[in-house]
């Protein structure tokens, strides 16, 4: 009488190492990808957020009857764009304004000038026309 032979099921350690090795590099490829749509993400953010700050001054100038300076401070700047976001930010951002701000008045028209955002990889600049207060994206 024979004695079947006992069937194991499972995994050896060379098929589980492979996995393993497969799986890190995955990570190592995908982790600075994954890292990188972040940091885009959130400087769209921002520049959204700066775009329609600008627009808002000049909306409330135009509405209320009186005139509205714009302007950042350089250390609350990233926190006023990004709000509670800024303390996960994987972007460091700079903004580049007038001293004095830019000031939209009542008729529409403005101070002008040109705010720039900065990140690490991207840049993003609003004109800003003196005459009418128009914004308008730079290139």
């Amino acid at each position: 009488m024979r004695v079947p032979a006992p069937q194991y099921n499972g995994f050896t350690l060379l098929e589980m190492l492979v996995v393993i090795a497969v799986m890190s590099l995955i990570a190592a490829i995908g982790f600075p990808a994954i890292a990188r749509g972040i940091e885009r993400s959130e400087f769209r953010a921002a520049s959204s957020a700066l775009d329609l700050a600008v627009r808002q001054a000049r909306a409330s100038a135009i509405g209320g009857g009186a005139p509205v300076r714009l302007r950042f401070r350089p250390d609350a700047a990233e926190r006023e764009l990004l709000g509670d976001m800024a303390r996960q930010s994987l972007t460091p951002l700079q903004i580049a304004m007038p001293d004095a701000g830019i000031m939209f008045f009542s008729d529409g028209s403005s101070s002008g000038g040109t705010i720039a955002l900065t990140g690490r990889s991207q840049s993003y600049r609003l004109h800003i026309d003196a005459a009418n207060g128009a914004v308008k994206v730079a290139p």
